[in-house]
């Protein structure tokens, strides 16, 4: 966890170092389809770079509970419910980790990321920024098929790196220039490991090469037309994708797979960690065990062997944390 934590000034220091040199940076975080829990692994580096004195914007699908200390903070009209629905058609996915299943996932995703930059490219806030009459010195776009948002960094020709709230996806790599070694490294779509027999390794391969063709027919079109709608003069996504300056992989070597990595890709897994904090000394256990029996012999007809079950776990969860505490 110290290792972990320790990246958040490096990661700091490289994001200011691609800002113009002054003392307060205009930065915009771009994450219009994004759940809670990939929130939280912006809002950290947002609100740090707030706090050593930057302006910081976040476009999101929704706004936080209590804010963002220094952060300016708008939700794209609508996609929270799309979110809700969407996280509901993925969850039916798990564990139907077979190709076929992937690809509609990544369908369905392009179609919900293309849906989420045309309404938060029409809101007037960044309209304004179309515009030129709101400029930023960095964009820290998120990597969950957004790609039509790129119309705010590549419009007016400002930095941008990509986040990533989860590991290297292979539409990142490919539009950055890099391939995966689909031999020895699992998709982050499948339940393999780095020691894939012969036939993972196949179904690896047809998985990697399958998403990319997806990707490129059928959710870069989606893109392209959202991008042209706000941007007449654009040019080919591809293009923009190009111009990343960096890519932020929320993974760590200490436990990730091991990965080829360019150099324009930096693992900082754990860095929106929060320091550990003291277990706090309860002396509710036993009223919570006296509930449990009623609640699992309600659940279940053979109330006798429950009781059993649960007494054994009331005495082990009591007897482990006599230990700790």
């Amino acid at each position: 966890m110290t290792k972990m934590m320790s990246l958040f000034p490096c990661v700091t220091l490289v994001l200011t170092s691609l800002v113009m040199c002054s003392d307060s940076a205009s930065i915009l975080f771009v994450l219009p389809v994004s759940t809670r829990s990939h929130k939280n692994v912006f809002a950290p580096l947002a609100q740090a770079l707030a706090a050593r004195g930057h302006a910081v914007t976040m476009f999101s699908s929704h706004l936080s509970k209590h804010g963002l200390d220094g952060v300016r903070e708008f939700a794209v009209p609508g996609m929270m419910d799309r979110m809700e629905v969407g996280s509901k058609i993925l969850w039916s996915q798990m564990g139907q980790t077979g190709v076929v299943n992937n690809l509609f996932t990544l369908f369905f995703l392009g179609k919900l990321g293309s849906e989420a930059c045309d309404k938060m490219l029409s809101m007037p806030e960044v309209q304004a920024a179309l515009r030129g009459q709101v400029r930023y010195d960095l964009v820290v776009q998120s990597v969950f098929f957004e790609e039509s948002c790129l119309a705010l960094a590549g419009k007016s020709d400002t930095p941008f790196i990509y986040m990533s709230t989860a590991g290297n996806w292979a539409h990142l790599a490919h539009a950055m220039g890099h391939a995966e070694l689909t031999s020895a490294e699992p998709s982050i779509l499948l339940t393999f490991t780095d020691h894939m027999t012969f036939w993972e390794r196949v179904v690896n391969t047809v998985q990697y090469h399958a998403g990319n063709a997806v990707h490129h027919l059928l959710t870069l079109p989606m893109h392209e037309r959202v991008l042209h709608k706000h941007w007449p003069d654009a040019p080919p996504v591809r293009d923009l994708h190009a111009n990343a300056s960096m890519a932020f992989l929320n993974t760590a070597p200490g436990v990730d797979y091991r990965n080829t990595l360019p150099a324009t890709f930096l693992e900082v897994g754990g860095m929106h960690c929060q320091a550990p904090k003291d277990i706090p000394k309860h002396n509710h256990l036993p009223s919570h065990c006296q509930r449990i029996p009623n609640a699992i012999t309600n659940a279940n007809a053979n109330g006798t062997r429950c009781q059993r079950i649960q007494k054994g776990f009331c005495n082990a969860t009591e007897n482990g944390l006599s230990q700790i505490f």
